[in-house]
């Protein structure tokens, strides 16, 4: 059965046997992927938040704003890809508020804005290279699924970065974020 699978010492399986059990289960799941979230590998872990992220769960919300507010207890070979499968599971939530916190949108450009500068949205080559282009490119996906007009500033800004590679990608933001505000 999958459920054998889900134990099983291979990675790979376990990541495949979670993607069938959870295309069966959906939200039924919900125990089984917190529980992964715990898992040695990384490729399991990113797994079960794209399950987490497709049910919507408000208790993995949770855990993965506090996951991404403590991320420096990541263990460094694995934070980048985390992280970046953790800001690309917000944007499944929507722009939605959560108390104390406030509006994802918000959450995500004050966590930018805290990685990606000393001051104020200072942008230099040497701010840039202390956060991964990974999670800038997700956090671009991110805010063009969530953002609103308040993201345009760091979009921009991201967007006039020549020959990076989340310059597409921002741009791809802005047209996004133009279009739901055209609508």
């Amino acid at each position: 059965t999958v459920l054998g699978y889900l134990n099983h010492e291979n990675p790979y399986l376990k990541v495949e046997a979670l993607k069938v059990y959870s295309r069966i289960k959906g939200a039924e799941g919900k125990v089984l992927y917190l529980e992964l979230l715990n898992d040695n590998d990384i490729g399991v872990q990113k797994e079960a938040i794209l399950c987490l992220a497709k049910e919507k769960s408000e208790t993995a919300l949770g855990k993965f704003l506090a996951i991404l507010e403590k991320s420096e207890d990541i263990p460094f070979d694995k934070r980048g890809q985390l992280e970046a499968c953790l800001f690309r599971a917000l944007g499944f939530y929507g722009n939605i508020d959560r108390p104390g916190i406030g509006l994802l949108e918000d959450f995500l450009l004050e966590m930018l804005d805290r990685r990606l500068s000393p001051g104020r949205l200072r942008f230099t080559t040497g701010m840039l290279k202390a956060i991964s282009p990974e999670i800038i490119v997700a956090c671009c996906e991110t805010l063009g699924n969530i953002g609103t007009t308040k993201s345009r500033k760091l979009l921009q800004k991201l967007n006039k970065q020549k020959d990076s590679p989340w310059k597409q990608k921002a741009e791809e933001a802005l047209e996004k974020i133009a279009e739901r505000e055209a609508a």
